[in-house]
């Protein structure tokens, strides 16, 4: 707090604590316990640490108590009054930009395709032929039978590159081909691949980067 304040020598210890905007030494440690013993508290229920929990907590161990149960003990922890509140990320005005759909079945994505209305589709693949891996991109327009752009990309080998990553290619490839088109963002646009597991992991990673 000296070096803080730059008091003397002699200046009383709580009221440099004061001016200094500090908590005490005693109540710093103590609130340090208690949010270490929160966390715990409300950590997954797979993780061993909360296992410890919930087993302190309904049969306490009466001699030689533990660090984790003396704190729960100490700050009357009962981890069954927790509750997990999933927040909202985003503001009452916030409208999505993009949206992921999976269908059902094949069957099924056949249909929704043939009654997509969207200005610009996009067809995405990879796949490994002859010991190496490729993805590739296709760029339709609403009402041209032909193609308007096609990308490909050759990622190397089999024994270096898996499918999974073809597929994602295949999708940055047609994220790339949108940057020199002028209708994006104001037109509907679709993309399609056939991966579940990269649409799944592009969900995720939507939820994750909202926050």
């Amino acid at each position: 707090m000296l070096a803080i304040t730059g008091g003397l020598r002699t200046s009383p210890n709580d009221l440099l604590d004061a001016h200094a905007g500090v908590l005490p030494v005693n109540l710093m440690l103590e609130r340090i316990c208690h949010s270490a013993t929160i966390w715990a508290t409300t950590l997954p229920r797979g993780h061993p640490i909360q296992a410890m929990v919930q087993r302190y907590s309904k049969a306490p161990v009466k001699t030689h108590l533990p660090p984790l149960q003396k704190m729960i003990k100490q700050f009357q922890i009962k981890p069954q009054c927790y509750e997990t509140i999933m927040p909202d990320p985003h503001s009452p005005t916030y409208k999505k930009t993009f949206t992921l759909t999976i269908a059902e079945s094949k069957e099924e994505s056949i249909k929704e395709e043939k009654k997509d209305e969207a200005d610009i589709r996009i067809y995405t693949d990879g796949s490994g032929y002859e010991g190496s891996i490729g993805a590739t991109a296709v760029l339709y327009r609403k009402g041209v039978q032909e193609p308007m752009k096609t990308l490909c990309f050759h990622l190397g080998s089999l024994k270096k590159h898996t499918t999974y990553e073809g597929k994602a290619v295949g999708s940055l490839l047609a994220a790339w081909m949108l940057q020199d088109q002028p209708e994006v963002g104001k037109v509907a646009i679709t993309s399609y691949s056939d991966s579940q597991a990269f649409i799944k992991t592009i969900l995720r990673m939507f939820w994750y980067l909202s926050f």
